[in-house]
């Protein structure tokens, strides 16, 4: 898929929204790959407008490493934003503490960088490809 535009990203996110589906006894993942800038944030921030969390609100979390929402979402009812950028180690993940939101079938996961969490992520994810076209335009694969 092609976004040229946050609309077009938008529609983009909630249509990943509306294929999850919660499994029990795990969280539903999104790993987002791709270089700085290629739209991995701003496609987070329509995920969690779909979940009913305040757009506004949603700012990567480079520095803190991960943010956790409460949504307004029939369905799922935890949205926890990862960076992973500024991790190196396994035990880097550890600190996380991620094992009871991984557990969790009604939490969403979005990790940006998520090959720094290789240990943590578990095998059955969403993986979402962001590719850099120019200024306005990304093209984000679902895998």
């Amino acid at each position: 898929m092609v976004s040229k535009s946050i609309e077009e990203t938008n529609q983009i996110a909630r249509s990943v929204l509306a294929s999850l589906t919660p499994e029990a006894g795990t969280a539903a993942v999104i790993r987002l790959v791709g270089d700085l800038g290629s739209g991995k944030t701003t496609f987070v921030r329509a995920l969690a407008h779909g979940l009913g969390v305040d757009a506004t609100e949603v700012t990567s979390p480079t520095f803190v490493v991960m943010k956790s929402y409460r949504t307004t979402h029939n369905t799922w009812r935890r949205f926890i934003h990862i960076d992973a950028y500024r991790l190196s180690t396994t035990e880097d993940a550890r600190i996380l503490a991620l094992d009871e939101a991984l557990s969790d079938p009604h939490t969403i996961i979005c990790i940006e960088w998520p090959e720094h969490l290789k240990v943590v992520v578990p095998q059955k994810t969403t993986t979402l490809l962001f590719t850099f076209i120019d200024e306005t335009t990304r093209k984000i694969e679902v895998q």
